[in-house]
């Protein structure tokens, strides 16, 4: 998975919405990212996912609590696809692949038994640079 803040790799149609293709990429990245929406759209009542922020969580420095807390909140904001039946396993890991990019490996296990693994890198820096521009007017 690419982000920059423009959706990445994910097709965007003319009105600016995501083109769902009901691919477990959509549904990994819409869990991730798509905020409270996407749970009211499939009906999944957890106070647990309002409050988990994972784009907050990807800014902090990359420690080892901080990768083990971003580990948890992304499992958690995938569970709802195990009692929905689409998965039977979800794994998340996030690791430290360099000084300040952080690498979020999701390992899913389909009920039929074949592994999907997506992979988010975050880079620190990257997201500061851009963030300087957004307050300077740059971007």
């Amino acid at each position: 998975m690419i982000e920059n803040g423009d959706g990445g790799e994910l097709d965007i149609n003319a009105d600016g919405d995501l083109v769902l293709n009901s691919t477990l990429y959509n549904a990994v990245y819409l869990s991730l990212f798509g905020g409270l929406a996407f749970y009211d759209e499939i009906d999944i009542e957890d106070s647990e996912i309002e409050n988990e922020d994972i784009e907050g969580e990807l800014r902090k420095p990359v420690f080892v609590n901080n990768l083990n807390n971003l580990s948890g909140i992304a499992a958690s904001k995938l569970n709802w696809m195990i009692a929905a039946g689409l998965v039977k396993n979800i794994e998340a890991e996030a690791k430290e692949k360099g000084n300040k990019i952080t690498e979020l490996i999701i390992t899913l296990i389909r009920p039929d038994d074949a592994t999907e693994k997506y992979t988010l890198l975050w880079d620190q820096e990257q997201s500061e640079l851009k963030q300087f521009g957004v307050i300077y007017g740059r971007l």
